[in-house]
C-alpha cells in the first residue's frame, strides 16, 4: 500500500489549525459535566508539541510531547493506568504534574 503524500501548510494556516474553536469546547464541556471531570481537553500531537485544541479546568495552548501523557498511551496497545503520576518515572517531571494542575493522584 503506498503511503500518501505528505501536505504542506504554511506555518500560519497549520498554527490557525491548532486555535481554539468553540466547536471543540462544547464537547470539553460536555465530557466534564458527563464524567463529572475537573479537566477535560481535546489535544493534537506532533513530534515536538501536545497542542491543546480545547481544553476545560486548565489553561494551556500546548506542552513539550516527550513525556506527555498522550504520547506514552499512544506508544502501547493497553490501557494506560496512572493512580500516582508522582511514583511514574515517566511522569513525575512532567510540567502538568510539576506545575498547574499538578495532577497526581486518579480519585
Amino acid at each position: 500500500m503506498k503511503t500518501p503524500p505528505m501536505i504542506s501548510l504554511k506555518n500560519s494556516e497549520r498554527l490557525l489549525a491548532l486555535s481554539r474553536e468553540e466547536r471543540f469546547d462544547r464537547f470539553t464541556r460536555i465530557a466534564q459535566n458527563t464524567f463529572n471531570a475537573s479537566i477535560a481537553v481535546i489535544t493534537l500531537l506532533d513530534k515536538e508539541t501536545l497542542w491543546f485544541k480545547s481544553c476545560q479546568g486548565i489553561d494551556v495552548a500546548g506542552i513539550p510531547s516527550e513525556g506527555c501523557f498522550c504520547y506514552e498511551a499512544m506508544q502501547s496497545n493497553d490501557i494506560l493506568c496512572l493512580p500516582d503520576t508522582l511514583k511514574d518515572e515517566r511522569f513525575y517531571h512532567n510540567v502538568l504534574v510539576v506545575n498547574a494542575p499538578h495532577i497526581a493522584k486518579a480519585k
